[in-house]
Order: C-alpha cells, then structure tokens, then sequence
C-alpha cells in the first residue's frame, strides 16, 4: 500500500467516511504483517512518517482519546491500535513505534462480563526519561529503568495507570468526575488534579512520594494512609508500611526530568540508582560501612562521571576503581 493511498484511508478512519470495502482493505493490510520484525509496512522511511506527523495527528489523536473508535469488534479494535501506534509515535519521545502493533494487551473481560481496557506498556532504558500525553489530557514523565502501564482510553468513572516498577512524574488534568488513581505494587495515590512525583523502584527500600501541587491520598491494602497536600513529601518503609515525612523539596524530587537528581540523606542503594539512571554504571563498595553512610550532593547529567565519583568520594573520604560499568568505592 502506497503512502498517499494509506493517508486517504487514515483520513477517511477518522472523519467517519471509511466505506465497507476500505475497511477490509485496511483490515487485510493489518493483518499481514503481523509480527513482522520489520513493522508496519509503508512507514518504515522517517520522512513519510514525519509528513503524516502534520498531516494526521490531530484528527487521529481526536479519533482516539474521544471514544469515538469503538472496539466492539475485531476490525474496529484494530483501528485503534492502528491510531494507537501513529498517535503515540508522534506525541512522545523515543517511544518504540513498533511497540503497540508488536505488543498488544488484547481487551478481555472481567468477572462480570464488562471490557476491562487494553493497556499500553512504555518501558525506558539506561539513561532515558520519556513524557506522554495521557488520553485526558494529563502529562507523565517516566524516569530511566522504568515501567509504566497506561489504558488506550480512560473510563467514564475513574482515570486508572499502573506504576509497574521505576519513577514518574505526572501532572494531572483537573476531572471531578473521574479520579486519577496510580497503583504501584504497594501504594495507590488517587487524585483529581495535582502534580506529584512517585518513585516506586523495587531495589529501594521506600517508595517516596512529593506533592507539588494540588492534594493527593495515599492507601495500601490496609486503606486510606494519609492526605498529602502541596509541598509536602513522604518516604512509605515496604518492609512494615511505616511512612516518615521528609524535608526534600519537592520541586527537587522530579528535577531528573531536567537532568538533576537531588540526593539529601540518600543511602548507598539510593546513590547507586541515581548513578546507574544518570550514567549507565553500576555502583558497588568493598567498605561494610557504606550501608550506614548518607550522601548530600546533586547529581547532574551534563558533568563528566569522573568528576561526579570525585565528589562522591570525597564526602567520605573513600577512592574507587573503575573495571568496565563496575565502579566500585573502597577506603
């Protein structure tokens, strides 16, 4: 299928002209690659893709998150993984284009029979940060070595994502209808229009959450915990549940989105995550006493790694060595 005559059909899609005949025949298109590791044919070339950028996004994105697609049928819920793909490719930065066709969380049912929605899944890698544009409106960035669940369309009553592992920053378009809820695997945070940062990494020891602005709820499987407001922060302990306030402000708790990671009181396993997000190394010490040790300093992704190690090694006196990703700090 040539690029003109897939626009015209795209076109067509979206302002509800699509006839019956059209529709097979993008149908069948669809259904021949498959899982082509080469993805979806006719878009491989970046200047087709840029030109459909200016040429679709708009309508496709206004197709998509209005609810106007619907998925009552196997030819209609291809649609929407078709616009899913094309959308989520012109409106984020380095998300897989492939990912949604090679990668589909088919729609199921749950126990009373009502469509449970079909789930995108956005990974990062190693020094990566991400930001969506969520089907409201809401804005998310998605901190390095994170993964992040999000729903093709959120329902009528609540706006639900899922927090599988990693960090996240969102900023959340005011709903009243519809609560905002963010489940990671220990805390749920609901809202209806705030910004707030989570970190949920499974290798720490506490999930950490900051309020910018806005009021948010947090809960676990024991309920309702505690009301945060703006400029507060607090540090949930996974191992009993326990939640501490902290004194971190909290404009500095998402400040990796410009590169900076603030660390105030940081333990070794906080400092080797930051250090593993920003650089790509993996922190390690021959001193047992490092497990009791705290570290003060901003991590900055625009100063050369040699220089940030000095300035770690200095706050308590120790050397490292460097054996290829492996950094490791000794007395």
């Amino acid at each position: 299928m040539n690029k003109k005559r897939f626009k015209a059909l795209l076109n067509a899609f979206y302002t509800g002209r699509l006839k019956a005949d059209e529709k097979a025949l993008m149908q069948r298109w669809y259904d021949s690659f498959g899982d082509n590791p080469e993805g979806v044919p006719g878009l491989e070339d970046e200047k087709a893709k840029q030109e459909l950028e200016q040429q679709l996004d708009a309508g496709i994105r206004s197709a998509l998150w209005s609810g106007r697609v619907e998925q009552s049928s196997k030819t209609s819920f291809a649609w929407r993984r078709i616009a899913a793909v094309i959308t989520l490719t012109f409106a984020t930065t380095g998300f897989a284009w492939w990912f949604a066709v090679k990668n589909p969380r088919k729609s199921i049912k749950n126990g009373e029979g009502a469509a449970v929605p079909t789930m995108l899944e956005v990974r990062t890698d190693t020094r990566q940060v991400k930001k969506l544009t969520l089907p409201d409106g809401s804005t998310v960035h998605i901190n390095a070595n994170s993964n992040l669940r999000i729903p093709q369309a959120f329902s009528d009553t609540v706006r639900q994502v899922y927090l599988d592992e990693g960090e996240a920053f969102f900023d959340v378009a005011k709903d009243d209808r519809r609560p905002f809820a963010v489940y990671t695997k220990r805390l749920q945070v609901q809202v209806l229009g705030t910004a707030f940062n989570v970190n949920a990494y499974a290798q720490l020891a506490n999930i950490s959450v900051a309020v910018q602005t806005g009021r948010i709820q947090l809960a676990d499987h024991r309920g309702l915990l505690q009301v945060l407001n703006k400029d507060e922060a607090i540090r949930y302990r996974k191992e009993d549940g326990t939640i501490q306030k902290t004194s971190l402000n909290t404009f500095h708790a998402s400040a990796w989105i410009t590169g900076r990671q603030y660390l105030e009181k940081a333990s070794f396993s906080e400092l080797a995550l930051a250090m593993h997000n920003m650089y790509g190394v993996t922190l390690k010490s021959e001193d047992p006493k490092t497990a009791d040790d705290q570290y003060n300093l901003i991590i900055r992704a625009d100063r050369r790694l040699e220089e940030t190690m000095d300035l770690i090694c200095a706050i308590h006196k120790n050397h490292y060595r460097r054996k290829g990703n492996d950094l490791i700090i000794y007395p």
